[in-house]
């Protein structure tokens, strides 16, 4: 019994994993685009200032660079910064506990494989709300 749920266990650690690989995907794609549109208008901006483009044109403009760029710097601190991250299992010297066998290690080792996908289950939720947030 113990046995399924420690593979049960595993099988939802590796999805909160995927999830975190999958949340780095998309805020890769979101800043890509987000760079792009603020490069563009930067660019657009320095192209009126040097056609002597009315102030509030130009002004404009180069106020939407500043806030996606600043969107951008917001999303690589909070959205794509390394990160503590848990691993999936126990590194085997400590499941290796002489006079102990794997039957009166497997309750204590399944609490805390919750322990890591309880880590990785906030780590994801947090990265998750702010990247929505910053795609708003």
């Amino acid at each position: 019994m113990n046995e399924e749920r420690y593979q049960t266990g595993l099988k939802n650690m590796e999805f909160h994993l995927e999830n975190s690989e999958s949340l780095s995907r998309d805020a890769n794609a979101s800043l890509s685009i987000l760079l792009s549109a603020g490069l563009g208008a930067l660019g657009y901006t320095a192209h009126l200032l040097e056609a002597s483009a009315p102030t509030q044109v130009w002004a404009a403009t180069g106020a939407a660079a500043v806030h996606l760029l600043i969107i951008c710097g917001m999303m690589v601190r909070h959205c794509l910064s390394a990160d503590d991250i848990m691993p999936p299992t126990n590194e085997p010297r400590n499941l290796k506990c002489e006079g102990y066998e794997w039957e009166e290690i497997l309750p204590v080792e399944i609490d805390n494989l919750q322990v890591r996908i309880d880590f990785n289950q906030a780590r994801n939720r947090r990265t998750g709300i702010c990247l929505n947030k910053l795609r708003y």
